[in-house]
């Protein structure tokens, strides 16, 4: 076991959890310690070219994956762990991956700077409520 009970990552894999671990700092936009759903919002967005459907899709899917506390967000120790553990368990090959997650954060850097020059802010609109339904008026 490694700190606070959070597994120890084996050696061959320390590269791609570095990877994973700056990733995390930019995921995480106010420093909280955690990525919420608007900052993994933003990142979706970022990944999908400014789309706010595509990366509303991307969150969700990955916050799935990713949440094993059911806390509704992302800690560093759940990003990285659950991610290192599923490369492993699936087989996949430790440098491979770190070039991978490399790209991955280089793409995800490059869409958090173009929405800065677009002035488009990190946080998502919160989604759209439907009309709350009233009985007409007899």
């Amino acid at each position: 076991m490694g700190k606070d009970g959070v597994p120890a990552i084996p050696y061959l894999w320390k590269g791609p959890a570095q990877v994973l671990k700056k990733t995390f700092k930019l995921l995480d936009a106010d420093g909280s310690g955690t990525i919420s759903d608007d900052e993994g919002y933003a990142a979706g967005r970022a990944l999908h070219a400014g789309s706010v459907d595509a990366g509303r899709k991307y969150w969700d899917t990955m916050k799935g994956n990713l949440d094993a506390d059911g806390s509704g967000t992302i800690e560093m120790e759940e990003y990285i762990n659950v991610q290192v553990r599923y490369f492993m368990e699936n087989g996949l090959e430790p440098t491979p991956t770190m070039g991978a997650l490399q790209e991955a954060y280089n793409k995800l850097e490059e869409g958090h700077a173009r929405q800065m020059q677009q002035g488009t802010p990190r946080n998502d609109p919160p989604p759209a409520k439907a009309p709350s339904e009233t009985p007409a008026a007899e």
